[in-house]
């Protein structure tokens, strides 16, 4: 091990699939370093992110398969987070945050609400960024018959959502106050182009039309027969164990595979008492670790670059 690491056991097994808790930017902000660190130093085969593990392997003839079509390869595996349980649990969430956005004043510039306006917008971009995904064939394994073409149904749904909280943040606060106190806010990050064609959208009740467009979609699902009666009144804390429950249950028959599976630590918090064949890892255990591995490589690194080259 690199000096700075040894003091601390990695918490990371060589022999079996790690399922390893993570705060999605966190991770997302020095991912190239976790999978040098897991797959070069740690000695592990692959890394996944939390969407890109799958219900099985690949078979020998999709390797083959993979390995002649490249890009144009599609994965006709499951998911082993379920698309389906993602999309209405994104749904979910957009309906309790809008419920504790109404709780704040225009003149309330709390770091809490603008968090939970930059976490809206990245859930509606979300939801409409998984219906064009469907439309390149990306979560076809997933589907019975007729329920990829239901769910693409659903898009001018999810275009109302964006067109009626564009509405309400123009009609209802004054964002010059949080630009004003959160430069890294920028004004494209709270506007849907796509939704609204850059026009400047109104209603008499912003509020109410935008609570409105988020029930509709939640109906539709329900006429559609995508989901039941039962299950739109769900919270969002319940889907989110739904698909925890979908992971472990993954994890639990891919034990053998020396890989790291990065997943929320919400996701792991959930899990964490049921039995498992796999390694599960919460986040603080991995950071502990590899932030002393970090350390040391960019202290590795700083050096070779001061050592002069010898001509």
């Amino acid at each position: 091990m690199p000096n700075g690491a040894e003091a601390i056991q990695t918490p990371l097994k060589e022999d079996c699939l790690n399922v390893v808790g993570e705060n999605h930017k966190e991770s997302g902000a020095r991912r190239v370093d976790e999978k040098n660190y897991t797959v070069s130093h740690i000695g592990l085969s692959n890394y996944w992110q939390e969407h890109e593990f799958r219900e099985r392997s690949l078979t020998e003839e999709e390797k083959k398969e993979k390995m002649t079509k490249k890009s144009s390869y599609v994965d006709k595996r499951k998911m082993a987070d379920p698309f389906k349980l993602r999309f209405l649990h994104w749904i979910k969430l957009i309906e309790e945050n809008a419920a504790e956005i109404a709780k704040f004043s225009p003149l309330n510039w709390k770091i809490y609400f603008i968090k939970k306006l930059i976490n809206q917008i990245d859930l509606i971009q979300t939801l409409w960024s998984h219906l064009q995904l469907l439309k390149l064939n990306v979560f076809d394994a997933e589907f019975e018959k007729n329920e990829k073409e239901k769910f693409l149904d659903l898009e001018e749904y999810v275009k109302n959502i964006a067109v009626t909280w564009e509405s309400l943040y123009k009609r209802n606060y004054n964002l010059a106050i949080f630009y004003g106190f959160n430069r890294s806010i920028k004004p494209e990050q709270l506007k849907f182009d796509w939704a609204s064609g850059g026009k400047v959208v109104t209603t008499h009740n912003s509020e109410e039309s935008y609570k409105a467009s988020i029930n509709a979609l939640l109906d539709a699902l329900v006429k559609k027969g995508l989901i039941n009666s039962r299950d739109s009144t769900k919270t969002e804390e319940e889907f989110n164990k739904e698909r925890s429950y979908a992971m472990h249950y993954v994890a639990n028959k891919r034990y053998l595979e020396k890989d790291v599976w990065k997943i929320g630590q919400d996701h792991v918090d959930d899990i964490k008492e049921l039995p498992r064949t796999y390694n599960l890892v919460t986040r603080d255990e991995f950071n502990a670790h590899f932030n002393k591995w970090l350390e040391a490589e960019n202290m590795r690194r700083d050096v070779s670059v001061d050592i002069p080259q010898l001509i």
